[in-house]
């Protein structure tokens, strides 16, 4: 049980201690060893904080009693600047609030005892983690063509990824992807005047995001120019 006297100042500077406060019944937790282990995977929709469970209580005892954990994150990695960002019963914890490029620093914090009565581990060492985008695009869909006014006409299905930059046109040629598009294209829409005519040639078409990385292939599509 616990409760608590104040203190002031009296007679003489002698200390004059209240009445107690109402009594309260804190339970003492074993709470487990500080997590280890602790690291980071980069996917393209989260950061996934990786750990595994701890082994042994303060007191050398089994851990049991594991309630959950916290994840806590920095930005700086400075002692005084984490917070917690979120929750998790078990390993791993996925944070989706990040941004590419940033660095942050993550913590783990068991949480042990019951409802009600629950404490937290020390904090876990941190692990330091910049995520860099290196997730390419889905290849286009739906390409179609002809061939009208002596030139090739493509035609496909925007792509739906917000950090597209644009697309990339391939003619094969001798079983050799040639770049047609000087530019990278904004729209998903390409006139080929460089098309030779009486052939039959092939073209696909890939996607390209703002971090550099390029899809797969699209189908590929053939077209006669005649």
């Amino acid at each position: 049980m616990v409760g608590v006297r104040t203190l002031t100042r009296g007679f003489r500077h002698q200390a004059l201690e209240s009445d107690p406060s109402n009594l309260v019944d804190v339970p003492i937790v074993d709470v487990a060893e500080p997590v280890e282990s602790v690291h980071c995977a980069v996917t393209e929709k989260a950061v996934e904080v990786q750990f595994p469970p701890p082994g042994r209580t303060i007191s050398g005892e089994p851990a049991h009693d594991i309630a959950g954990y916290r994840i806590f994150r920095s930005s700086t990695g400075q002692a005084a600047s984490f917070a917690l960002q979120g929750e998790t019963a078990t390993s791993p914890y996925r944070d989706s609030q990040f941004e590419f490029g940033q660095t942050y620093y993550y913590q783990v914090r068991s949480v042990s005892g019951t409802p009600g009565h629950l404490a937290m581990s020390d904090a876990s060492p941190a692990v330091k983690v910049t995520p860099r985008d290196i997730f390419p695009p889905a290849p286009p869909q739906g390409l179609q063509s002809i061939y009208t006014a002596g030139a090739v006409e493509l035609v496909w299905t925007a792509n739906p990824e917000p950090d597209l930059a644009g697309y990339n046109v391939y003619r094969l040629e001798n079983q050799t992807a040639l770049r047609v598009n000087k530019e990278i294209l904004r729209t998903p829409i390409f006139r080929d005047t460089t098309a030779a005519p009486g052939k039959t040639l092939t073209y696909y078409v890939t996607a390209m995001d703002l971090s550099g990385n390029e899809s797969k292939a699209s189908q590929e599509e053939e077209v006669e120019t005649k």
